[in-house]
Parts: C-alpha cells; sequence; structure tokens
C-alpha cells in the first residue's frame, strides 16, 4: 500500500465518509519517507480511498508501546509494532523520543 499527503486543500467528498482504523494509521506510518508532522493532512491508499488525519498525534499516542514510563493511550500488537519499525524514520524517531523521556524523568525527580 503506498500513500500519498497533501495539505488539507484537498476535496474532502471521500474523506467524511470513511474514518480512518488503527489498521489504517499503522500501514500509513510505515509507507511514509518522513516522520509526520502533528497537523490533519489528506492521505491518498493504493484504492483510491482518501482520508484525513493527523499521523504525528497518532504517533504521540502510540509511543508508549516503546518508551517506557509514559502513559498508555493506543495499544499496539507485536505485529502492528514491527509494521510500524519499518517506517525508514522509526529508529531515529526512537532515540529521540527516549531521550526525551529520560530529560523529563531527570526533571521530574530532581524539582
Amino acid at each position: 500500500m503506498a500513500a500519498h499527503a497533501w495539505g488539507c486543500g484537498a476535496p474532502a467528498s471521500k474523506m467524511e465518509s470513511y474514518r480512518p482504523t488503527k489498521k489504517d494509521k499503522v500501514a500509513l506510518l510505515s509507507k511514509l519517507a518522513e516522520r509526520p508532522k502533528n497537523r490533519k493532512q489528506v492521505y491518498v491508499l493504493d484504492d483510491d480511498t482518501e482520508m484525513e488525519v493527523n499521523l504525528g498525534d497518532f504517533l504521540n499516542r502510540i509511543a508508549p508501546n516503546w518508551v517506557r514510563g509514559m502513559r498508555q493511550n493506543t495499544k499496539l500488537s507485536a505485529e502492528e509494532m514491527k509494521v510500524v519499525e519499518r517506517a525508514p524514520w522509526f529508529k531515529e524517531w526512537l532515540k529521540e523520543r527516549i531521550a526525551k523521556r529520560e530529560r523529563e524523568s531527570e526533571t521530574y525527580l530532581t524539582d
């Protein structure tokens, strides 16, 4: 499945009738060449289904699946985690998230 993203200027006809599932979002994340921004964008799947979704926000909600000490929001299965981990930007993102969590923990403990 290939995904193409546009800013919010794309027609909304199909978007209004389709609500992306967790499975859709996981698949889209794995196909993106760059880490998603925290804003809504329109994505088009191979079957021409259009969806407007904030994948940056979704990524923040699934981060606790890899980063200990964060409050769990959206649970992924082991298979779903493997799909996201295929993204070319994933390793760098994870390293940054772990470092951020460690800084937050140190700040909390010293205050």
